[in-house]
């Protein structure tokens, strides 16, 4: 496996916090959602080309973190 992977929904420990786990961020047309990579340099400039041809104005930031949970086994209270 490559270290640089990360499972897009990592199992959540007892040991591990949510806010320790991965996020990924983008800008994201409210319109339509069509979106662009936060960490682009060019989200802003994306908008702004986006509003021009489209008509859309309204646009949010939006920040997802995955995870999943492994449930008890049936016969543990």
């Amino acid at each position: 496996m490559n270290a640089a992977f990360v499972a897009p929904y990592p199992v959540l420990r007892p040991d591990v916090e949510i806010g320790a786990l991965p996020t990924r961020k983008w800008v994201e047309c409210a319109d339509c959602i069509d979106f662009k990579d936060a960490a682009d340099e060019q989200a802003r400039e994306w908008a702004e080309e986006h509003a021009a041809a489209r008509g859309h104005r309204r646009y949010r930031v939006v920040e997802s973190t995955n995870f999943h949970v492994v449930p008890p086994p049936a016969d543990v209270p």
